[in-house]
């Protein structure tokens, strides 16, 4: 009987063991995919940016053409 609660015990300390490590792996996931979007939302606006520019330039150049 004992040695079925000490089997039971080893099975609960490596679920433990598993959930845990599992949770790291979620967080750590999730920082990553964080930074991702982050680096997107930024490659975006430098493209907004630089279109913008470019579309002001030729508007004016446009403008003072005629």
């Amino acid at each position: 009987m004992q040695e079925c609660q000490g089997n039971d015990s080893l099975a609960y300390i490596n679920e433990e063991r598993i959930q845990n490590c599992l949770s790291i792996e979620l967080q750590e996931g999730e920082k990553k995919w964080f930074q991702i979007a982050q680096e997107y939302s930024e490659v975006l606006m430098e493209i907004s940016d630089y279109l913008f520019e470019e579309l002001t330039e030729e508007m004016v150049a446009e403008v003072f053409m005629q």
